[in-house]
């Protein structure tokens, strides 16, 4: 069984065992159990057999622990559609940049604090060379569609030199007042004025082509980006940054998350936005760093010419090509062999 949730990122043979009344293992028989659990139970063991073999996910997840044994591990126009409707501002695809960040709904392990600070630091550099439409795509409590931008969208107007009240979200949710997202924009004072030249917008709805304003597939819309960030505080691995590259989509991750460790090994160095995925260093007191490191990053990118931008995307593609299952597999039929024989003496001794 491939490891396919953060929250499992442990693949293991192990003794009958038993943690807050659940069996978790049996003899002779390959479970999966959390990182966590597994170490609560091996503290209460002495002999080092509790465990057959772990696997992690990535560097992220190797545990240094006495009691077990691991291993070393072409712009859409989905984006756009909402551009003036939503906000009453022009937009020029050669002037503007699109970037994004996505995934579970958590403000702090994912990154979107940081993220929502970096675009506010963006908003007064006066180094950036084009406008920047910043998308949070991260589903929430929604509640429905806008009616009122549903209608401009719909309407044979195409010209639209006024806002929307409140332009920073394309649908609706239950309970607006007390999301987090929301909230940490108006305490920033992001409102998305219809000069401001950078526009944070909240699409907080499951991107599977449904959604009455976008209709477009999540897929789809990565495809449109100039940039992906996933400042991630905590991440086993990170699909959504590799997802990015695979579509020649340059990211920005960190070195708190596994893709951008393995980024980080794969080119010997701290991965750069010219060579596809920019890691930036983040640890549990450089959240100011980490959010300059974004704004400038993205104010970096915005001066890139075709030539440059054209190999960064490159970059991106080429470092995705290493993570195929092709490369990685080698290292489960490792995990399974070392099980497969340690199960085998178990039964010898038995």
């Amino acid at each position: 069984t491939l490891p396919t949730s953060t929250a499992l990122p442990y693949q293991c043979e192990s003794n009958s065992r038993t943690l807050s009344g659940k069996v978790f293992g049996q003899e002779g028989r390959r479970v999966i159990v959390d990182r966590d659990c597994l170490l609560l139970e091996a503290e209460q063991y002495t002999q080092p057999t509790i465990c057959h073999t772990v696997h992690p996910i990535s560097e992220v997840h190797i545990v240094k622990d006495p009691h077990l044994a691991y291993l070393d591990a072409d712009k859409l126009s989905g984006q756009l559609t909402v551009r003036t409707p939503l906000t009453g501002d022009t937009f020029e695809d050669n002037d503007t940049m699109i970037v994004s960040t996505s995934g579970r709904y958590e403000m702090r392990n994912k990154g979107i604090d940081v993220f929502v600070e970096s675009i506010n630091r963006l908003r007064f550099n006066h180094d950036l060379k084009k406008k920047v439409i910043a998308l949070i795509e991260v589903p929430a409590w929604m509640k429905e569609a806008r009616t009122d931008l549903v209608e401009r969208l719909q309407s044979k107007t195409k010209v639209f030199d006024t806002p929307l009240p409140n332009p920073v979200a394309t649908h609706r949710l239950h309970e607006e007042d007390s999301d987090r997202v929301l909230g940490m924009m108006n305490w920033l004072g992001m409102r998305n004025d219809k000069y401001d030249r950078v526009k944070l917008i909240f699409v907080h709805y499951y991107l599977t082509g449904d959604d009455g304003v976008l209709n477009k597939s999540y897929y789809d819309l990565i495809l449109g980006n100039d940039l992906c960030v996933y400042p991630s505080y905590y991440e086993p691995w990170g699909y959504t940054p590799l997802e990015a590259v695979a579509f020649k989509v340059p990211c920005i991750t960190t070195d708190l998350a596994g893709f951008g460790l393995w980024a980080n090994t794969v080119l010997g160095h701290d991965g750069t936005v010219e060579e596809g995925v920019q890691v930036i260093h983040r640890t549990d007191t450089n959240y100011n760093e980490v959010a300059d490191d974004i704004s400038n990053t993205i104010v970096r990118y915005s001066t890139f010419d075709a030539k440059q931008t054209a190999a960064s995307r490159k970059a991106a593609e080429a470092i995705s090509k290493k993570a195929l299952w092709s490369h990685f597999i080698k290292y489960y039929y490792e995990a399974y062999d070392i099980a497969l024989r340690k199960a085998i003496e178990r039964k010898k001794n038995m």
